[in-house]
């Protein structure tokens, strides 16, 4: 992803204006609650210094370190990147699956990040991406272990400009972000249950 690329998915909008209320009508608590508006463009300037410097090491450090951190689950959650060898005894990485998991982090990152001034688009994502993860065997708990991942490889890759004040925006939006997914994930999981028990012929109890 080049700084073309960002610049082309941010938009005019994305540096400079403030925050319009979403073409639906509602208000959403990510304005309200968790960015300002000067959050939102230390997260958008930032973000644009990662991608100009190397995107997918980042995306790898980010992916890497979260291995580290479900490390008893990493098999059932990665099972085409993680494989046993040497008769179970130790465990190989695809480093090509590997590459490929990191650059759809970095991705998703980036969708973020252009969806935080229309939050209509940015909740539907985020609902999609809970779903998504749940359907793979991703619990809701592991999700608050990315954070810590994000912000150690963030701080790795922008050293000093890497401030307090872009840190806490980078936190700000991380902890919406996890919530919508969590929330997402947890319906998306009684919604399934529900089918189960309908197919086994019970009437569900709502």
């Amino acid at each position: 992803m080049t700084k073309g690329a960002w610049m082309g998915c941010g938009s005019s909008r994305s540096r400079g204006q403030k925050n319009s209320k979403p073409e639906d009508g509602k208000t959403d608590d990510l304005f309200h609650q968790h960015l300002t508006d000067r959050q939102i463009h230390l997260v958008r300037d930032s973000w644009g210094l990662i991608q100009d410097s190397s995107s997918m090491e980042v995306g790898l450090s980010i992916y890497s370190s979260f291995f580290r951190s479900v490390e008893n689950e990493i098999l059932v959650l990665f099972p085409r990147v993680i494989r046993t060898e040497d008769g179970g005894e130790s465990l190989g990485v695809d480093g090509e699956m590997l590459k490929s998991h990191a650059m759809r982090v970095m991705e998703g990152l980036d969708t973020i990040v252009t969806y935080l001034d229309e939050p209509a688009k940015l909740r539907t994502y985020l609902e999609h991406l809970g779903r998504q993860h749940h359907n793979s065997n991703v619990k809701a708990r592991m999700l608050e272990r990315l954070w810590p991942c994000i912000d150690d490889s963030f701080n790795a890759c922008l050293g000093d400009v890497y401030l307090a004040n872009v840190r806490i925006a980078w936190r700000s939006m991380m902890e919406f972000v996890i919530s919508k997914m969590a929330a997402a994930m947890t319906e998306e999981m009684n919604k399934q249950r529900t089918a189960h028990v309908n197919g086994n012929g019970t009437t569900s109890i709502t």
